[in-house]
């Protein structure tokens, strides 16, 4: 079952969720490691797992690179963000945890909620990959079929925002968020968007002085 990724925004169904973790998430799980899926639904917690793997068999242990554990087609976590969900996966007797929804604010996939393309370039997702990185811990990223990143742009630079609203509260939210591809996130940088404007200074706006 798949569920569009404009059609979902509010709870699913527990039986959608078991769909998603058990159908489309869990198969898809590179095959050398063990990965349990949580799914809290109010005061009980539900668990799916791969069949932890023989250690003998488990490959590239020092991984020396950012190593891909599974990759989902993009419109299956989109609808899980309203979801209590959680990955939890087991490589060499250590868990790492990488959790599915949560606040906006810190979680960047609420930047894909309503689309997977680039508001420049128009470049689209096509795949999700939860990877294990050098820093040794989990991510999870949109790219598109030539490789490239989705991300999520602050539609008002996060350095800039206090001088816009007077505020550092709202900056992460999804509301200022957008989906760029990391070309043009990087070259957009920190510019203002068009028609909007600071109203403060970095001396004056924690006192609700105008500088105009």
């Amino acid at each position: 079952m798949t569920i569009g990724l404009f059609e979902r925004r509010s709870r699913l169904r527990q039986k959608q969720v078991v769909s998603l973790i058990q159908e489309q998430l869990l198969p898809l799980v590179d095959e050398n490691v063990s990965i349990h899926v949580y799914y809290d639904q109010g005061n009980r917690v539900e668990v799916y797992s791969r069949d932890t793997p023989n250690p003998n068999n488990v490959n590239n242990k020092k991984h020396p690179s950012a190593r891909v554990i599974a990759k989902f087609p993009v419109e299956v976590i989109p609808p899980l963000l309203n979801n209590n969900v959680q990955f939890r996966v087991l490589i060499e007797g250590k868990e790492y945890i990488y959790r599915v929804g949560g606040s906006s604010g810190r979680n960047p996939i609420w930047a894909f909620r309503n689309s997977a393309k680039c508001v420049n370039c128009g470049i689209e997702g096509v795949e999700w990959r939860l990877c294990l990185g050098k820093d040794h811990h989990l991510s999870l990223k949109l790219h598109a079929a030539n490789g490239r990143e989705l991300t999520r742009d602050h539609i008002v630079p996060r350095s800039k925002y206090h001088l816009v609203y007077g505020t550092r509260e709202g900056r992460d939210s999804w509301e200022n968020s957008q989906v760029m591809c990391a070309k043009c996130n990087n070259n957009k940088s920190d510019t203002m968007p068009e028609g909007i404007q600071c109203w403060f200074d970095e001396s004056t706006w924690g006192d609700d002085n105008w500088i105009i």
